[in-house]
């Protein structure tokens, strides 16, 4: 026990007296960063999560990163790792009112620290970076959201695989299936990358079980989205997992791509599997 103590504050001591990377938060988002730095060969990492039992806890601790359990909104926490000794923070948790409370607490121990912010609602994305603390340039506030459909539509031509859509005025369709935060990003960029020089006509079916809910958020979240005149959107009521959801004939309607934004990844696969 002793042993293990004294390696631990050896470990301690090396990384905050270095400049160390400070992540808040084990989600998925926060892992895949980890991952790739680990990789890089940087274990130099403190990682702050509020779940003792997260399952992954084991995982980092074994690879040499030094771990804190407790509340990132706690401010001692911050000053008890020496938080301005930090290279850079990666904050994102479960809410995105969480993620700015705790860059508040760490800007009120380091004003200049460089902070990477997950903010899944664009609104509050918009209005923090233009006023108050949050604009300094130090500061990014990022959607990862966001980020994964601008990549998605630069590997996957929103037209298709070939140029028999862009070279004529022919109308096209892709189908988003899912009411969640990913489904309103990707319907986002949809529309931008829709824009094709012969203003082909673009119809996005968004199809959920709850479809009046659907469109009621993008609607919120994209104001003037029904003033696009190369865009049409439609909202289909289908359980995916009813026969009606894989007869409808809008499968059959010119569509180019079919996204799937559920939240269970293995109801994806079995969605995309099936329609195959």
């Amino acid at each position: 026990f002793l042993k293990e103590k004294v390696k631990y504050f050896i470990k301690k001591s090396i990384i905050v007296n270095n400049q160390y990377i400070l992540v808040c938060g084990l989600d998925e988002n926060n892992r895949v960063y980890i991952d790739s730095e680990i990789k890089d060969g940087n274990n130099k990492i403190i990682i702050i999560e509020k779940n003792k039992d997260n399952l992954y806890l084991k995982k980092y601790k074994n690879k040499g990163l030094l771990l804190v359990i407790g509340d990132p909104t706690d401010s001692e926490i911050f000053s008890s790792i020496k938080v301005e000794k930090a290279k850079h923070a990666i904050i994102s948790t479960e809410s995105d009112l969480v993620n700015l409370e705790i860059a508040t607490q760490i800007l009120q121990f380091d004003s200049d620290a460089k902070l990477y912010i997950n903010i899944v609602d664009r609104h509050l994305r918009h209005f923090h970076k233009e006023q108050g603390i949050f604009e300094s340039s130090s500061i990014k506030m990022y959607s990862y959201y966001e980020d994964a459909s601008r990549d998605l539509f630069s590997k996957f031509n929103i037209d298709g695989n070939d140029n028999k859509i862009i070279n004529s005025e022919q109308s096209f369709s892709i189908a988003v299936i899912g009411n969640t935060n990913l489904s309103y990003e990707v319907i986002s960029q949809a529309c931008i990358m829709g824009q094709l020089p012969n203003e082909n006509i673009l119809k996005i079916y968004c199809i959920d079980k709850h479809v009046e809910e659907f469109q009621k958020s993008i609607e919120l979240n994209y104001t003037q989205i029904n003033k696009i005149q190369t865009v049409k959107l439609v909202y289909l009521s289908l359980d995916i997992n009813s026969k009606d959801f894989y007869e409808s004939k809008i499968w059959h309607d010119n569509i180019t791509n079919v996204i799937i934004c559920l939240d269970n990844e293995q109801k994806n696969l079995d969605i995309a599997s099936n329609l195959a």
